[in-house]
């Protein structure tokens, strides 16, 4: 009775994470090695994905407050041409 108490005590001391997974078998440790390089892969690729949306609508709203500023549109065809991002930056050179 008094072995049975004492393997209890023993398996509530290995019950955090880091000593259920040293006590995981080899497999068990891949998979959660393997999940976890995943979860950091994917979460670089959101983060990587919220940037470009941010720096996109950034430019989209910059265009926009060009198309509507009452100006030529062959002049901002000629001055975006096949390049849009250089979308806004006429208003700093027109600035200096």
């Amino acid at each position: 009775m008094e072995q049975i108490a004492v393997e209890g005590a023993n398996a509530h001391s290995s019950m955090t994470l880091w000593g259920l997974f040293i006590s995981a078998h080899w497999v068990v440790k891949f998979v959660i090695v393997v999940l976890s390089l995943a979860s950091v892969w994917c979460w670089t690729i959101i983060f990587e994905k919220v940037w470009r949306m941010r720096r996109l609508q950034s430019d989209a709203g910059k265009f926009e407050d060009d198309f509507w500023s009452g100006g030529s549109l062959e002049e901002l065809y000629d001055r975006v041409g096949q390049n849009p991002a250089e979308v806004g930056q006429h208003q700093h050179r027109d600035a200096e």
